[in-house]
């Protein structure tokens, strides 16, 4: 039954979503999935009005699957868990598979700690993030880099700005478990 109520909303997304080639790997994962997230953005009103009116018609479980949809070759099938980050999570959200899909793409296509210690000078903590989905953005990253917390620690306090920053500052955690902590504490 959902499938009828979200289906017109699904044929308007279709010419938007379908002027993307499957995701294989040719641009940064996080390029990709931004682009095609932004493509049916016009489209969240209807999305969420279907949400509102009947849970689960167009929630984030629906858009997880299209983008699931999008992934091709060496992507495809997307599995039910994402087995390359600690807590093997359920990927069944677009940030969810955004974590999966950084992880599979760093070690298929970067896989080394030097191109690992590269990425993580370039993040920031954006103003979109939430202290989970960052930890989920940047741990794929950690998983290369040699147990150097020192070093790891100040690319992290770096990414901060403002009262974040300097709350960490004070805070001064002693290893990347901590750092973590501490920014959820915020």
């Amino acid at each position: 039954m959902a499938e009828g109520r979200h289906l017109p909303v699904l044929k308007l997304m279709a010419p938007a979503v379908a002027k993307f080639q499957p995701y294989i790997g040719q641009v940064p994962p996080d390029d990709y999935l931004d682009k095609v997230i932004q493509s049916w953005a016009y489209l969240e009103g209807h999305m969420t009005v279907l949400e509102n009116t009947n849970a689960g018609d167009f929630d984030n479980a629906v858009k997880c699957n299209i983008l699931k949809f999008m992934m091709g070759e060496k992507y495809a099938p997307v599995p039910a868990n994402n087995g390359l980050v600690a807590g093997n999570l359920a990927i069944n959200t677009p940030d969810t598979l955004r974590t999966w899909v950084r992880a599979k793409y760093q070690r298929e296509t970067i896989g080394n700690q030097q191109s690992a210690i590269q990425r993580l000078t370039q993040e920031r903590y954006q103003p979109y993030d939430t202290s989970d989905t960052y930890e989920a953005r940047i741990r794929p990253l950690l998983l290369e880099v040699v147990d150097n917390d020192t070093q790891v620690l100040g690319f992290l306090k770096s990414h901060l700005t403002g009262d974040f920053y300097i709350w960490m500052r004070i805070a001064n955690p002693g290893d990347i478990n901590a750092f973590f902590t501490e920014l959820k504490n915020m």
